[in-house]
């Protein structure tokens, strides 16, 4: 999945897009799209599942310092 379509997306503010592409993508693309369905999530407003999707990227980014980063901000 072109995780750049998604974030250009988000972006523009399509925040329902960026969600349903990161669910076509599923859950085999890891880390990276955990933390982009974060962001489509508390776009739409859905706090609680936003935190929940950072909180699997984070546990999916590993020794990824800058992805473990962009969740703990995502998660504040």
């Amino acid at each position: 999945m072109d995780t750049g379509k998604i974030e250009a997306m988000l972006d523009d503010g399509n925040f329902a897009g960026a969600l349903a592409a990161v669910k076509k993508a599923g859950p085999a693309d890891g880390a990276d799209l955990a933390l982009l369905r974060g962001e489509a999530l508390r776009g739409l407003g859905l706090f609680a599942e936003a935190r929940k999707a950072y909180g699997d990227a984070g546990r999916g980014a590993g020794r990824d310092r800058e992805l473990r980063l962009q969740t703990l901000l995502g998660e504040g």
